[in-house]
């Protein structure tokens, strides 16, 4: 993990610098036309009418997917173990909470915790975990966008990631959404999914616990 100096300038790679936001771009484009509960994340996390669960997003990133899911009705605990990132998100979230309006009361379901999921999710009792951690590198890199390569950049790759799932489905009470590539593998050493939701360029894998064994 790089210090804050040295993130600042990987952020800038390509000469854009990694911003979060939730006020405009692509996430008030989501927000105004993503569809609803009818989203593939929304249908993966399991959000009905009426039903408005506790998410923890433990690889919280830029925290879109938080929000997307918070702008529906969950309350989601967001946990960012990058300093960079962090603060990141932190700006983000402080700049859309001035803004007023809808934002600042989506803004006001989601809270954000600087730590590892590891660690923190078994003393956080979660209903239901979130987990997108960095992804395998696509054999044609170039086509990876710019944003998601400064944040590789920053955080590195998860190697434990495996391990996050097996906490992830240890500790939540209800299910466990793995957000993956669409034609990757199947993370190993878990065992078999409930079901997937399978979109153009990502997949849920959802874990409905307590998970069953395949005779």
């Amino acid at each position: 993990m790089c210090d804050k100096a040295s993130c600042h300038n990987k952020s800038d790679i390509l000469g854009k610098s990694l911003v979060c936001d939730f006020v405009g771009g692509a996430v008030n484009h989501r927000l105004r036309f993503g569809g609803g509960r009818g989203q593939d994340l929304a249908r993966a996390a399991g959000l009905k009418s009426g039903f408005n669960p506790h998410i923890i997003d433990a690889t919280a990133g830029l925290g879109r997917d938080a929000f997307l899911l918070a702008s529906l009705g969950a309350k989601v605990t967001l946990i960012e173990r990058s300093p960079f990132m962090y603060d990141l998100l932190q700006e983000g979230m402080d700049r859309a909470r001035e803004t007023g309006g809808i934002t600042a009361s989506i803004i006001a379901r989601m809270r954000l915790i600087k730590g590892d999921s590891i660690s923190l999710l078994p003393g956080l009792s979660p209903e239901i975990v979130l987990v997108d951690p960095m992804h395998p590198v696509r054999q044609k890199s170039a086509l990876v966008k710019v944003e998601m390569r400064q944040i590789r950049e920053i955080v590195g790759v998860d190697e434990d990631q495996s391990d996050l799932m097996k906490v992830a489905l240890a500790t939540a009470s209800t299910r466990v959404v793995l957000k993956w590539p669409a034609k990757a593998a199947p993370m190993a050493g878990l065992l078999p999914c409930s079901h997937q939701i399978i979109g153009k360029s990502t997949r849920y894998d959802v874990f409905m616990l307590p998970l069953k064994m395949t005779p």
